[in-house]
């Protein structure tokens, strides 16, 4: 869409609590939802994020460097690469867009993200000392509704299964009770990715393992190739150790 208004756009969807929801997502539950099909209405799709296509143009290199995938030019910081986004790139982002990852920054925990190093990010689960049980309750409620909506359990066996691990995941730590409040008890979500990554990890030992000991049994050969040379020369002709062995069979 030309003539996209950054400013605008962010008094509407922040971007920035929007890419702290979508790496929750992207670590905690969109793993294990596969070729699931979100319903209409259902927040959660990652395809309907109002920031997913334009963060996606933007490479933090290092603090002080950002390159856009687009066509490769850098910029010192954050805001020139999304001044540059939204007058050399318009349409990565849709202002109308009602798909806002920001606003289930309090149904997911968002708040519990920070930045680990200059590019990357840590989920740091702080209890507070206090604890409103009617924010609480509100918040459980608006994440089971969410589960409900876009993983309704009459729908099919993976909508029941999605919906459970949703809960689990995310709603069930809106509590008071200490024994429930920790988010996120299921750890990161399985991934294939993280299956065909450790099996390329093992294939490769395999191989370099095989290698280096073909290798080493090179290196050993000519090393005792060298030695028996060097040996031949300080003894009599014929009297090397394979001649001597082989008399010794002969013997017996």
């Amino acid at each position: 869409m030309d003539g996209v208004n950054v400013a605008e756009a962010e008094e509407k969807c922040s971007r920035q609590t929007s890419g702290d929801v979508r790496w929750l997502l992207e670590h905690y539950f969109w793993p294990e939802v596969g070729r699931y099909e979100f319903p209409e209405g259902c927040p959660l799709n990652a395809t309907e994020d109002m920031w997913k296509l334009w963060d996606e143009q933007k490479n933090k290199v290092r603090r002080t460097n950002w390159r856009c995938n687009l066509c490769g030019k850098s910029f010192r910081s954050e805001t020139y690469i999304d001044k540059h986004i939204a007058n050399k790139h318009p349409g990565l982002l849709v202002a109308g867009s009602d798909a806002c990852l920001a606003e289930l920054c309090d149904v997911v925990h968002c708040e519990h993200v920070e930045q680990a190093t200059s590019l990357s990010k840590r989920f740091r689960y702080r209890p507070s000392i206090l604890c409103n049980s009617t924010v609480k309750a509100e918040r459980r409620e608006a994440c089971e509704d969410l589960a409900r909506t876009c993983f309704p359990p009459q729908a099919s066996k993976e909508a029941k299964r999605l919906n459970a691990y949703f809960q689990a995941q995310f709603c069930r730590a809106h509590s008071c009770d200490r024994r429930l409040r920790v988010p996120l008890p299921l750890g990161q979500a399985r991934t294939t990715f993280n299956s065909a990554w450790l099996t390329c990890a093992i294939i490769a030992g395999l191989c370099l393992t095989v290698w280096y000991v073909v290798a080493g049994c090179l290196m050993w050969e000519r090393s005792a190739a060298n030695a028996g040379d060097l040996k031949r020369l300080g003894r009599p002709r014929g009297r090397s150790w394979w001649s001597w062995l082989v008399k010794k069979k002969k013997a017996y």
